[in-house]
């Protein structure tokens, strides 16, 4: 089976804080005395840092396997236990750029926690589809 890829949604509003965020931290530092060319040279630092560690996530489905990509490993847990599937609005801390997420719960000892894995692809239902063709017994919650 080829592998499917997905990528993370992003919310709009995420650049733009992250951004404003950054600009905020030059001024101050400008404001405080620092030379010029330093203030670019860690701005650029941080843009990159920024730029690797939110927006590499992505997410794939290999043969019966869900991949979950941040920064620079690969995450996998078996579909077939994967137990149910819910589309959520959350603001808890996952491999996610967007509010608007796919929260899987997996059957016990797949995981080393008991919190659900939360992810955000761009196509929610197509993700959930290609799920239920590996597993049809996922429990799909509205």
């Amino acid at each position: 089976m080829a592998t499917q890829q997905y990528s993370t949604k992003i919310d709009w509003w995420l650049p733009a804080v992250i951004g404003f965020l950054l600009l905020m931290s030059m001024a101050m530092l400008l404001w405080i005395g620092m030379e010029w060319y330093i203030v670019l040279i860690l701005g650029i630092v941080l843009i990159g840092y920024a730029g690797v560690s939110c927006f590499q996530i992505s997410y794939a489905i290999k043969d019966d396997e869900l991949g979950v990509h941040t920064q620079v490993k690969w995450m996998w847990y078996p579909i077939e236990n994967i137990k149910e599937v819910r589309k959520v609005k959350s603001i808890l801390a996952a491999p996610a750029m967007s509010f608007t997420r796919v929260q899987i719960k997996f059957e016990r000892g797949t995981t080393k926690t008991a919190v659900p894995l939360e992810i955000s692809p761009k196509d929610r239902d197509s993700f959930i589809q290609e799920l239920l063709k590996i597993n049809p017994k996922i429990k799909i919650i509205p």
